[in-house]
């Protein structure tokens, strides 16, 4: 097996193995998360954009079946108007900026 440069790369895992292999995990823990366009978002965005885009974006149901938005919206909580109304969003924004 092998080819050009598969001695360095066995040299370099070496070297991670003896300082203990714990480089990869930080590396991997340092990335961001699924949620960072939120939190670069400005209030507008999730006020008016992002209810924009959830029109545009595609939907699964649990076992990978697709759905529109308006099934989303049927199975949606009852109590889903005081989540998305301006007042509620306004305040996890302002939450999420002070942290």
């Amino acid at each position: 097996m092998g080819g050009p440069g598969a001695a360095a790369v066995d040299a370099s895992r070496e070297a991670v193995r003896r300082q203990g292999g714990l480089n990869m995990a930080r590396l991997a823990a340092a990335f961001g998360s699924s949620h960072s366009v939120m939190l670069a978002a400005e209030l507008q965005d999730w006020l008016r954009g992002f209810r924009q885009s959830d029109l545009r974006m595609k939907y699964y149901d649990r076992e990978g079946g697709p759905r529109s938005y308006d099934d989303v919206l049927a199975a949606a909580p009852p109590n889903i108007g005081k989540l998305i109304a301006d007042e509620a969003i306004t305040g996890r924004f302002t939450k999420c900026r002070k942290q």
